[in-house]
């Protein structure tokens, strides 16, 4: 890949941001800056100019990453829905699926195992308000009605991230699908036990 020009220089910081990203989505922090640098197209020390260090540059993909995933959960729950029960079925499967596709990603937002140091500034409270938002939205259609809210979006955060750090841990048995599997199927069983068939789907009066 050629050097950028001078007028690209800017975007060094930006781009390697973006590189790391896609060097995370499958793998974990093992790579070397040299390597963003080359994907970059710049040399290591002018990547250095941007970064103190390897750490560095993780704490700006693990702040980006986190802003897009933050983004999508406000702009998911902050619309009216005919179905929010399912809206939030659909939101936990949805992390799941982030977490299977994306496992380097996912560790380095919620588990990370080197020294970039910890989440962003509360991480799981952002996370949990706007999936409280699902739950009082669900709560008129018969989704734990009578609890709260903040509880129970509390209890499914638990419930979700615990399932995924499981199927990456390797501590369900089978092949990596039928841990996945077993992973959305927490989520179907949450909101099973969680919704009334007897009101799901027409609001409370």
């Amino acid at each position: 890949m050629p050097r950028p020009r001078k007028q690209d220089a800017l975007n060094i910081r930006e781009r390697a941001v973006e590189v790391t990203i896609d060097l995370l989505r499958h793998g974990g922090p093992t790579f070397a800056l040299t390597d963003v640098a080359r994907r970059v197209g710049c040399t290591a020390p002018a990547l250095y100019a941007h970064f103190d260090g390897k750490d560095h540059l993780l704490r700006e993909v693990q702040a980006t990453v986190f802003a897009r995933r933050t983004r999508q959960k406000t702009d998911r729950y902050a619309r009216p829905s005919a179905d929010p029960i399912g809206r939030l079925a659909a939101g936990g499967h949805d992390y799941v699926a982030f977490a299977e596709a994306n496992p380097g990603l996912y560790r380095l937002l919620h588990a990370p195992d080197h020294a970039a140091g910890p989440e962003p500034v509360a991480i799981s409270d952002t996370a949990l308000a706007s999936l409280e938002a699902g739950v009082k939205a669900a709560q008129p259609f018969g989704f734990a009605a009578h609890a709260d809210a903040r509880d129970v979006a509390q209890m499914l955060w638990f419930l979700v991230h615990g399932a995924i750090l499981m199927a990456l841990d390797d501590q369900l048995p089978g092949p990596a699908s039928a841990r996945w599997a077993r992973a959305h199927h927490a989520v179907d069983t949450a909101m099973a036990l969680l919704s009334s068939p007897v009101t799901q789907g027409e609001p409370r009066t």
